[in-house]
């Protein structure tokens, strides 16, 4: 889809009855539950930044799994204030409402296992995909059943970090020190105990 069909199809469904809504997996961002897609605007004030953002959002549009969530449409537009410019991006993604941890307390109620062949199957998805994203140079860091997200014939879902704009659980811990993380490893752990901001560490393993 060309620039100018994406500024048409994104200034369609703002036209729509949206909600604004926060998850765990998409961040901050409004609903269009009539298309079931989830419309995400990042507001800037350097052009220099815009240009940037846009190129890295425009490349994870391009970067295509079948257990990634898909972008839609981006468009950028300029919103002239009385004393200073603020540049927007918007961008459209699949909208996927069940997660794993929704999908594991259904289960618990019902009093019912996951199979052999589903965890095998949630499994390969997981590692195939994570493998993907690497292999682009992109790791995840804030991975938990509430970001992992099931399609209603149980495909993984889960959203390029890229798009979802999410803190990962290291930067969580930093700035609040109430959050309790996924997980940290050992040397990410005392960063956090130490207030080290720059810690050395292998960030596909941590």
């Amino acid at each position: 889809m060309g620039q100018a069909e994406s500024s048409q199809r994104l200034t369609e469904i703002k036209s729509k009855k949206l909600i604004k809504l926060t998850t765990p997996a998409y961040g901050d961002g409004e609903l269009c539950e009539q298309d079931s897609t989830f419309i995400k605007c990042l507001n800037l004030q350097d052009k220099n930044d815009l240009k940037d953002q846009f190129h890295l959002i425009q490349t994870a549009k391009r970067t295509i799994h079948k257990n990634l969530v898909r972008a839609l449409n981006v468009d950028q537009i300029e919103d002239k204030a009385f004393c200073s410019n603020v540049f927007k991006i918007y961008y459209e993604l699949e909208f996927f409402d069940h997660d794993l941890e929704s999908e594991i307390e259904k289960r618990n109620l019902e009093n019912q296992e996951f199979t052999l062949n589903e965890i095998f199957e949630f499994m390969t998805s997981m590692l195939n995909v994570l493998r993907f994203l690497e292999n682009a140079g992109i790791t995840h860091q804030n991975l938990s059943p509430k970001t992992i997200l099931l399609t209603p014939e149980f495909e993984v879902k889960i959203i390029n970090p890229i798009l979802s704009k999410r803190q990962n659980n290291f930067s969580n811990c930093l700035s609040h020190s109430n959050v309790t993380p996924t997980y940290l490893c050992p040397i990410l752990t005392k960063a956090v105990m130490n207030m080290n901001y720059d810690p050395k560490y292998n960030s596909y393993k941590s």
